[in-house]
């Protein structure tokens, strides 16, 4: 049986126990110089490194200054590649995409203003 998460829920925006696990997995694998997934993909060399990655007692690893990142977005939909990205890029990536789909949306109105 499948459970509903209330929105805004973690589980319910795709980023439950299964996403923690693989997050975890990839924190785990991380060695020093792999490239951020983000700025690779604009051909810039962004390493990353293992000390960023601490282990809590209950043996996951975090690291605050980097996400397991959704390629291409979830917002475009179809299947997504995982990799880890820096935070700020990931979510400096985001906020463009935020803005665009802004913009697209503000232009598709009906163009009335009260000025």
């Amino acid at each position: 049986m499948r459970r509903n998460y209330a929105p805004g829920h973690t589980h319910a925006s795709g980023l439950g126990w299964p996403h923690q696990r693989r997050r975890n997995a990839a924190l785990a694998a991380l060695q020093d110089g792999d490239l951020c997934a983000r700025c690779e993909l604009r051909g810039i060399e962004h390493p990353m490194w293992r000390s960023l990655v601490t282990r809590r007692p209950d043996g996951r690893y975090v690291a605050p200054l980097l996400d397991y990142d959704d390629f291409p977005g979830r917002r475009y939909g179809g299947p997504q590649v995982k990799r880890l990205s820096w935070a700020a890029c990931n979510r400096g990536q985001g906020a463009v995409v935020t803005n665009q789909i802004r913009r697209s949306k503000a232009s598709k109105s009906s163009g009335y203003t009260r000025w």
